[in-house]
């Protein structure tokens, strides 16, 4: 083996050990973001469902106000 194949070897060697670690990292992180995002999701699917239920309760409130007799109860309770 010449001086120089043996430098590429140690050079090859270095390299490839200092990329393992770094792609170990990489998968770390790409499975802890896996994890952040379905609870993101669960989180977001969640809050779907919260606006849902304050567009109806708000659609009911518009009904009631707009309504004729609301404002006919209205002075009624003024009155009383």
């Amino acid at each position: 083996m010449s001086f120089w194949t043996a430098i590429v070897i140690i050079v090859a060697i270095s390299v490839t050990m200092g990329t393992i670690p770094e792609i170990m990292k990489q998968r770390n992180r790409s499975k802890a973001q896996s994890k952040n995002s379905e609870a993101l999701e669960g989180r977001l699917q969640q809050l779907e469902q919260h606006n849902a239920q304050l567009l109806e309760r708000v659609e009911v409130l518009e009904r009631i106000v707009t309504d004729g007799n609301y404002e006919l109860q209205e002075q009624f309770r003024k009155l009383g």
